[in-house]
């Protein structure tokens, strides 16, 4: 079974990918990165994609990137016309910041066009969050968020509102060097452990010995798979072609 698969029955609590009730009570999944550039929002387009093809489920893929959002060009070809409002300006009815993508039943709600001046606006905050996610909640199935490096409100807040949040990992020496650094900073933000301690080791080097699960171990991280360094993967990824499948 891939590692794609493995998340996926994970998530719904069987290996038929049939709506369960633990997918229902875990319904929030946040992917976190250990250090920037892990590949953290490569994953979360391809569970999506996964999702999208495997189940009927409403997925919405909740991108906290506040001032270089990902997602919209990893899901969709459309452009952005840069008018449209997101989901700061999100008043009650989800039709206005929530947009479709390429793929059947797969939704993105983003922040868009935003500068350091809307960081530091009243609307970077835990009720702006507060109010969104129980929205989502009451449309959606399934709510992956790719959860930003950035500090502001909307990133951390997402993560505490998280189920279940899967660090990502890979095998560069900055991430080794920064595991337990990384995961002090998510507690002291609010996160439990507990329900943030699987990770996935993305961009797995087999020819280079470096103690890594070791290390992930010792940090307290359960790995629940590896994903391969591989030049098709990194093209793929390069030019924004899905790699699932």
């Amino acid at each position: 079974m891939g590692l794609l698969s493995k998340i996926l029955s994970t998530m719904s609590g069987n290996n038929d990918l049939k709506v369960s009730e633990q997918l229902l009570f875990d319904k929030v999944i946040g992917f976190r990165n250990i250090v920037p550039g892990c590949g953290a929002s490569t994953i979360v387009q391809n569970i999506a994609i996964a999702l999208s093809e495997k189940t009927k489920f409403n997925i919405c893929v909740l991108d906290t990137n506040f001032l270089y959002p990902v997602q919209y060009p990893l899901l969709s070809s459309s452009e952005l016309n840069g008018k449209d409002p997101d989901f700061l300006d999100f008043s009650g009815d989800l039709s206005k910041v929530v947009r479709n993508t390429t793929y059947q039943n797969v939704y993105i709600a983003q922040l868009e066009h935003r500068t350091v001046v809307d960081m530091l606006s009243g609307k970077d905050t835990e009720s702006t969050i507060t109010k969104f996610m129980a929205n989502l909640k009451s449309y959606f199935d399934v709510i992956l968020v790719d959860l930003s490096s950035e500090m502001t409100n909307i990133s951390i807040h997402s993560a505490i509102k998280c189920n279940r949040i899967y660090q990502v990992a890979d095998t560069s020496l900055k991430c080794l060097y920064y595991i337990k650094k990384s995961l002090n900073t998510m507690v002291t933000l609010g996160v439990p452990m507990a329900k943030a301690n699987k990770v996935i080791l993305n961009k797995e080097l087999d020819d280079v010995v470096l103690g890594v699960e070791t290390a992930l171990k010792d940090a307290g991280l359960t790995l629940v798979g590896t994903i391969p360094f591989s030049m098709d993967i990194a093209v793929a990824c390069a030019s924004g072609k899905r790699i699932y499948g």
